[in-house]
């Protein structure tokens, strides 16, 4: 029997009974082998700039960027569920945020994610039945200075009141994004929506991570990331090899040529 689609209500089930799994996501290749290995959730990111498309931030991601990508992991996945970003300055209003979401779900996003405190947003995406992820603590289109976040009592009551406010104006999931473990725990155990951490510590109901600092093809090693391989070291010795082995017309041997005979 085939496995089938995850859906929210899948992965809203999860809470309290199973830690929910999510990478971020960005082609065809990496989606086919996520989704075979039933990770979850996979997160089509704004990462994508900095990550694949050499920007200098988040904030040069276009939608055009984001639908490019979004279709390319669509194309891959048979079950895990798949949320895609709001880029910078594209839900400036609610109504942009519509117009933008609407895209994505096109695409073949089943939820659109966006960042900070906007309960309208939320409120109109999920009157036209658009599942909106938030996120909260760091925001890193918008983010000075990548520091931890929510460190005073000030901030995090207000991270308190951002993140049941949007729970209840519809918000499906919370991405919680660089803040104490402590504070990451008492969100995740009073909201009834699944809450997800990337650098929020061990207890969220999920976790989160860039896919290329977990297989270890990013230069820097972040401190809330636990590398599973050095794969930028491993790749880096594979293609030296390959050109050796070019130059030295030894890469290839009669088994991977093609032949005919009488000439």
């Amino acid at each position: 029997m085939l496995n089938q689609k995850k859906t929210l209500d899948t992965i809203k089930q999860y809470k309290s009974n199973q830690q929910i799994s999510m990478l971020t996501c960005y082609d065809y290749v990496f989606a086919q082998l996520m989704d075979e290995a039933d990770i979850d959730c996979l997160l089509v990111g704004d990462s994508v700039g900095t990550n694949v498309l050499g920007y200098a931030s988040e904030q040069e991601v276009t939608l055009a960027d984001m639908l490019h990508h979004t279709k390319a992991v669509a194309r891959g996945v048979q079950t895990s569920f798949i949320i895609s970003d709001l880029p910078y300055q594209t839900y400036e209003t609610p109504e942009q945020a519509l117009q933008s979401a609407q895209l994505l779900i096109e695409a073949g996003a089943d939820a659109v994610k966006f960042e900070g405190f906007y309960p309208d947003i939320v409120r109109l995406l999920t009157a036209h039945n658009i599942q909106v992820v938030c996120h909260l603590g760091l925001l890193p289109q918008t983010a000075l200075k990548k520091s931890v976040q929510a460190v005073d009592k000030a901030s995090i009551q207000q991270l308190y009141r951002h993140a049941c406010d949007l729970e209840y104006a519809g918000a499906s999931m919370l991405i919680v994004e660089l803040i104490p473990e402590e504070v990451a725990k008492e969100v995740t155990n009073r909201l009834s929506i699944p809450v997800i951490g990337i650098g929020a510590g061990r207890f969220c109901d999920g976790q989160v991570q860039i896919v290329y600092d977990v297989l270890g093809l990013t230069k820097r090693q972040f401190k809330h990331v636990n590398r599973f391989f050095a794969f930028r070291e491993r790749l880096a010795e594979v293609f030296v090899a390959y050109k050796k082995r070019v130059q030295q017309q030894t890469y290839l041997d009669i088994t991977h040529s093609f032949h005919v005979d009488g000439v």
